[in-house]
């Protein structure tokens, strides 16, 4: 199949909007009101609690390591279509991190983590909607559905349940709560955004 440039500029757009999305929510909401996060920046969260690490460097490297993992499990062109989230995603989250105007948007922790979950939700939808990939937590599904036929959503809903599960440890009850709600949020919004056009939801 001949390599549609123009079709990948528009993708890669729509990823890097997505992207920035998403690293908007995590970066302004999840982290400074303390939830539990989803995805490969609940390991960033772990990382920065027991070692000091920068959230948005350690997404970044393991980002990295997963886009590997995905290039030679399942060759150039699945590379290509996750390249463009593994770099961007960890970016966009140090760039709102850095800018102190936009920590703690909100003063109540509630209406963060349902903003949290409207704007992450949103742009999880618009990734997943164009057939890209945000490079991260989704990685290893996809590598077993491709080899071994295993459903996809299963698979990510199982990762995001342990991430969840060992940052409970560093976590307060408001963090928990407030996440578990974020997740709930995102899950609900990245669906309707999925289907918004194919007759699969109501007004």
């Amino acid at each position: 199949m001949k390599f549609n440039f123009r079709k990948f500029l528009i993708q890669a757009a729509q990823i890097t909007v997505g992207n920035a999305l998403s690293a908007f929510a995590i970066a302004c909401f999840v982290l400074p009101y303390g939830m539990v996060a989803s995805g490969i920046s609940g390991f960033g969260r772990m990382a920065h609690y027991y070692f000091g690490f920068g959230v948005s460097g350690t997404v970044l490297v393991i980002n990295v390591a997963l886009f590997i993992l995905g290039w030679v499990c399942l060759g150039n062109r699945f590379a290509l279509s996750i390249l463009v989230g593994s770099l961007t995603f960890p970016l966009f989250l140090d760039l709102f991190q850095n800018i102190a105007a936009l920590q703690h948007l909100v003063d109540d922790p509630l209406l963060a983590a349902i903003c949290a979950g409207i704007v992450d939700g949103l742009g999880l939808g618009i990734i997943i909607r164009c057939g890209g990939s945000t490079g991260g937590i989704d990685v290893p599904p996809i590598i077993l559905n491709r080899k071994f036929g295993v459903k996809v959503a299963p698979l990510m809903y199982m990762f995001d349940m342990l991430i969840f599960l060992i940052q409970l440890p560093i976590t307060k009850t408001n963090g928990i709560i407030l996440g578990l709600l974020y997740a709930i949020i995102y899950s609900i919004v990245m669906n309707r955004v999925i289907v918004m056009d194919q007759g699969g939801m109501q007004m």
